[in-house]
């Protein structure tokens, strides 16, 4: 095959031109007539993207307009951070949403949140593309996502789904897992003594409260009747009731109404207290606790049964609210017209919640009150997840309930100080804590807190700003909670019910020239108007315009992805850089931050071109592949390539892929490059990229697309490998010289690899007393070996890749060498698969020789053995 160094002088000259302004130049010209406003003007504004796929954008997002940049940015980094957090699971599950992007939690390899997913799913239902939302909430209903893992409004999320795109054949088939996932909470939290849900702080992912620092356990907390768990499950109540009547069963309907009105009625009884005027958890069981008074420590009790500071340390004190007293308005709870309205006096009061940056989680006034470098303390810190479902509730009180304690203006202020507190170093930003008076992120690191996805914000612009409300029926109704002093604003391309929508605000009607006032558009035709800022209830067309842009045929399936419970599909490289790991390119997951990283690089290649090879396992018909290029900027040493080549293997050569159509034309980083071609069928494809002179080249993620009339493809067609655990038989048989005390031996062959450095799945021979270090199988009888895979590990500290990996075989009466025939890489590199050939023998016993690059350790997660 020819090298692609042939066209790189050119193809450099030409990507050097491919700056952000150039990007959006070459893209205007490509754009479909957009709505209202000019969609790559509008991404043109920023300068700060990392994620620069415009097209996904166009397919995606909604485009927003006001006169404060401060919400127009903000809005558009949310839709960048929902870019970030989707994870591509398997050709069967499709799309799922992290909450971290490090994927800190072990046993939950996709870094999917049950505590997240309601706030997740709101943001999602209004992306163009349905594929994202519907994915996520179809993965909740396997029984191995753990829904209930923390305290959530699943089946409340689900009908927020609906009442976006008004598909009625997703509900029907979401509705039985929602049954069964609300009957899991009744066995698991229900209390029939009290007819309420009980659960503890950290249920709800609110750790070191003001509840649970008056516990023996400060961090956790005790049991208690939440605000939070119970306001979750009557909005599942709601929604399965509302949901069972769409549907015509009107006897289910009826059930769930039945039982929404009950737990309604006891969350009024038992949670509120009429003097402080504000809903309080009630504590479950008698708790002792701890008083110091005046230098004197003292034991006391919390009885069962107790509001916040009814008993303990501070009983009788006028104070204990906290945050998650709005929460019933979130889902509706309260019953309009019986004075719960006036809890939301503190909201707007700086003595109270009110912040510059957020809301503070406890009232300022209380004597627990406090601002915690601890990400996990939520006795002050301002959280994003909270606020943002506070800011829901309270559209839901200037929307639906008649009172007079909330304004406009108050709705206004909260979302301002939540918007400002999006930011670090002058760039848009979110994580877990932030101070709610200085804006700074409290107790995160940059690989893990960094752009947190665990809160609302599209949402609120959408339903709360603009004020579109989604419903059930065909009326479309609009009631904008934008400051009437606004001279424009506009909401474009939004897909509502099947049509596509555009809501502005044009006081004088010549910003947009459709008109003065309020303005509503369907299929670009207005559909209703009124002169001033309020509310619009109207019907929409009978005829449904499809959406502009359409989702991807469903069939089509991502067959590159593995999230290592297989060992095809798997890549290997000419050149891999040991804390960048190969698997990221297949891990479902695509961005281009520097920090925390998700990538592959050919930092400290000596070559001026590098390659990377996909082995799909079995042969697939293939029409589109999509690179996820990286370049870290002008001056940086990762940047987009010169020139790259896809070639595949024909059984004798690696051959260019034919008819290639590329988007963009030339290579272009921070975003997807495309490139489709006519259905080919194959096994093996290989990706040559030619590095620009002083830089090298990098990718985020490499997707493979296959036509699928079924997203249950048949698994990869190889050879059986010989030292996968058998369970049944015992076999094989694996013992070591050593195994660090945190590791597990029968990692090497459980099949897995792990796909992050949190990830245990593996062996080291952290602080063995040896210079070598082996494991050795048996295979309980004799069997033809040529060839064995490792998949090395190191961790950038302790453990490195080892300076040798030999290989022995047993012969009755001592260990012999193995001759070996091919050793690819030639040395041990960490985090990359070490394949090793070797004349095909027949053996029982067999063992792999670590020689450590000491002080460091080796490591290998898994070890897989072929007949050839």
């Amino acid at each position: 095959m020819r090298s692609v160094s042939d066209r790189a002088a050119v193809s450099a000259t030409s990507c050097l031109r491919f700056s952000l302004l150039g990007l959006v130049l070459l893209a205007a010209v490509e754009a479909q007539a957009a709505g209202v406003l000019d969609q790559r003007a509008q991404l043109a504004r920023w300068t700060w993207w990392d994620q620069r796929d415009w097209d996904w954008y166009e397919r995606t997002s909604p485009f927003c307009e006001s006169p404060d940049q401060r919400f127009d940015q903000t809005y558009y980094y949310r839709w960048e951070l929902v870019n970030r957090h989707l994870v591509y699971a398997s050709a069967a599950d499709g799309y799922v949403v992290g909450e971290f992007l490090d994927r800190p939690h072990g046993d939950r390899p996709l870094g999917v949140s049950c505590a997240a997913l309601g706030r997740q799913l709101a943001e999602l239902r209004w992306a163009r593309d349905r594929r994202y939302s519907e994915d996520f909430a179809r993965w909740w209903s396997i029984p191995a996502s753990c829904a209930r893992g923390s305290s959530n409004w699943y089946a409340h999320a689900v009908w927020g789904l609906f009442q976006v795109s008004g598909e009625r054949a997703f509900l029907r088939q979401m509705v039985p897992h929602l049954i069964r996932h609300y009957d899991g909470w009744m066995a698991e939290r229900w209390d029939p003594q009290t007819s309420l849900f009980r659960c503890s702080g950290r249920d709800d992912g609110m750790d070191t409260n003001i509840n649970s620092r008056q516990t023996g356990d400060p961090f956790a907390g005790a049991t208690a009747y939440r605000p939070t768990l119970n306001s979750y499950l009557y909005g599942d109540l709601s929604a399965l009731a509302a949901a069972l009547s769409c549907l015509d069963d009107a006897a289910g309907a009826e059930r769930f109404a039945r039982a929404a009105a009950a737990l309604r009625t006891q969350v009024q009884q038992a949670l509120w207290d009429p003097q402080r005027r504000f809903f309080f958890p009630r504590s479950a069981f008698t708790e002792a606790c701890t008083a110091v008074d005046a230098d004197q420590t003292r034991t006391c009790t919390i009885p069962a049964g107790s509001l916040t500071h009814q008993a303990g340390r501070f009983a009788g004190s006028p104070h204990g609210r906290e945050l998650i007293g709005y929460l019933p308005w979130q889902f509706h709870l309260p019953e309009p017209g019986r004075g719960f309205e006036a809890a939301w006096q503190g909201a707007a009061d700086p003595t109270v919640f009110h912040a510059a940056y957020g809301l503070t989680t406890v009232e300022r006034r209380d004597p627990l009150f406090r601002i915690s470098d601890d990400s996990t303390d939520w006795s002050g810190n301002s959280h994003p997840a909270l606020t943002s479902q506070v800011l829901t509730a309270m559209a839901n009180v200037l929307h639906d309930y008649p009172q007079d304690v909330l304004t406009r203006a108050h709705y206004l202020t909260a979302l301002t100080a939540y918007t400002q507190s999006h930011q670090r170093a002058g760039r848009p930003f979110i994580a877990d804590t932030a101070d709610p008076d200085r804006g700074t992120w409290l107790g995160h690191d940059t690989d893990h807190g960094d752009h947190h996805f665990n809160s609302t914000y599209v949402d609120l612009i959408i339903s709360g700003l603009v004020g579109l409300r989604p419903r059930a029926d065909e009326m479309l109704e609009i009631n904008p909670l934008a400051p009437p002093e606004w001279s424009y604003w506009c909401l474009d391309e939004v897909v509502y019910h099947g049509h596509r929508l555009s809501i502005l605000w044009d006081r004088d009607g010549s910003r947009y020239g459709r008109g003065s006032g309020l303005v509503v558009l369907v299929g670009g035709a207005v559909l209703a108007a009124r002169v001033d800022l309020g509310r619009i209830l109207v019907r929409l067309p009978e005829r449904r315009e499809q959406p502009r842009v359409q989702p991807l045929p469903s069939p089509e399936v991502n067959v590159a992805v593995n999230h290592g419970s297989s060992h095809h599909p798997r890549m290997t490289a000419s050149h891999t850089v040991e804390t960048e790991r190969l698997h990221n390119l297949q891990d479902g997951r695509c961005w281009y931050q520097t920090s925390p990283h998700n990538r592959w690089t050919a930092r400290g290649s000596t070559t001026r071109e590098d390659w990377i090879a996909l082995d799909l396992g079995t042969t697939r018909a293939i029409t589109r592949v999509t690179l996820g290029l990286l370049d870290d900027g002008e001056g940086s040493e990762v940047r987009a390539p010169a020139a790259y080549e896809l070639t595949y293997w024909n059984g004798y050569d690696w051959v260019v892929v034919p008819d290639q159509q590329r988007t963009p034309p030339v290579p272009c980083g921070g975003r997807a490059n495309v490139i489709t071609f006519p259905a080919l069928q194959l096994r093996h494809l290989r990706l040559q990229l030619c590095h620009r002179p002083g830089s090298c080249s990098g990718l985020s993620e490499w997707e493979v697309w296959s036509p699928s009339s079924s997203p249950f493809l048949p698994p990869p067609a190889t050879n059986a490998n010989l030292a996968l655990a058998d369970a049944q038989r015992g076999l094989p048989r694996v013992t070591t010289s050593f195994t660090a005390a945190a590791d597990r031996l029968d990692d090497v062959n459980d099949g897995r690899t792990p796909e992050t450095p949190r990830s245990r799945d593996r062996w080291t021979a952290r602080h063995s007393p040896n210079l070598r270090d082996w494991i050795a199988f048996d295979f309980g009888g004799d069997c033809q070996l040529g060839r064995v895979e490792l998949h090395v590990w190191g961790d950038g500290g302790y453990i490195h890749a080892p300076r040798a990996i030999t290989l022995e075989r047993w012969d009755g009466r001592a260990w012999q060498a193995i001759p070996q025939t091919t050793h690819t890489p030639a040395l041990p590199v960490a985090n990359q698969l070490t394949t090793i050939t070797f004349p095909p023998l027949i053996c029982r016993h067999v063992r792999v020789v670590f020689t450590h690059a000491l002080p460091a350790f080796a490591g290998v997660s898994e070890i897989a053995m072929w007949e050839q």
